[in-house]
């Protein structure tokens, strides 16, 4: 993870391996707790509380196998988010408390002092205080589908805050609406203090033969196993170097393995690419 996730989400597992971080972190003290009181439980059970602390301290004291760098020290990652989707409306509790979000950026700051922090709350709730905490560095939202609306209205207030705006997270599918691919990446390119994840690139398996599956409809495999998802494939590599200030190529990187599927156009009549091995 050190050396190719620029972020870590201290969820009950990293990288985004699951979901929702809170409705499953509350079992940590194996406490049973039901709805509607899983928030208040979560924030505020000191047991769980303690064991959520134990398990960012354990996290980020780990020693990488292959690096020999503890994740606390690797100058690759740049941040850690308190959380998934914090408030998220699963059970219609709110945001997390700005209490228990100072407490957990205070203890990452603690821990890894050269990395950001970035809070995990999912969406601004300025009235709660959420926008005050010192220890958070960055703010951020997610686009389900993608507003620039929104991404100005959350901007606004970041920037009132003079902290910096993430886009966590945003559908780069258009299939469920909203603001056009086009629209909402010039929106992020002309942003000041704006960095962006569109949801979600998936890898290869260990063999590189063959795409890692997912099925939440937002995976994307680079460059593309349809025409549109190669398209695609192009505007985000030519959107990820705007927004690192280099040049759009005009032909994007190569990948080596899996490869994309050519149209069969592509090939002379009577040909099956499927008996060529591609």
């Amino acid at each position: 993870m050190a050396q190719t996730w620029p972020t870590g989400t201290l969820s009950s597992s990293t990288s985004h391996t699951t979901t929702r971080s809170r409705p499953s972190l509350r079992t940590f003290p194996r406490t049973p707790i039901t709805p509607p009181d899983v928030g208040a439980n979560f924030y505020n059970t000191t047991s769980i509380v303690d064991s959520f602390k134990a398990y960012i301290t354990h996290h980020l004291t780990h020693v990488n196998q292959y690096t020999g760098i503890a994740y606390k020290d690797d100058p690759t990652i740049l941040g850690w988010e308190t959380g998934n989707e914090l408030s998220v409306v699963l059970y219609t509790d709110g945001p997390a408390p700005p209490a228990w979000t100072s407490e957990i950026a205070g203890l990452i700051k603690s821990l890894a002092p050269n990395h950001l922090v970035v809070d995990g709350t999912y969406e601004f709730y300025p009235e709660s205080g959420q926008l005050q905490v010192e220890e958070v560095d960055i703010f951020s939202d997610h686009f389900y589908p993608p507003s620039i609306a929104r991404l100005q209205a959350g901007l606004a207030l970041t920037q009132a805050a003079n902290r910096v705006y993430l886009a966590g997270e945003w559908d780069w599918t258009g299939q469920y609406g909203g603001d056009s691919f086009q629209s909402f990446t010039s929106a992020l390119e002309s942003s000041p203090g704006v960095g962006d994840f569109f949801w979600s690139l998936f890898g290869h398996d260990d063999q590189c033969c063959a795409f890692v599956e997912h099925d939440d409809g937002y995976s994307f495999y680079y460059p593309g196993r349809t025409d549109d998802m190669f398209q695609r494939a192009v505007g985000l590599t030519q959107h990820a170097a705007k927004m690192g200030g280099a040049a759009p190529p005009q032909v994007i990187p190569a990948a080596a393995c899996p490869q994309y599927s050519f149209p069969t156009t592509l090939f002379p009549s009577g040909v099956n690419p499927g008996n060529l091995g591609i």
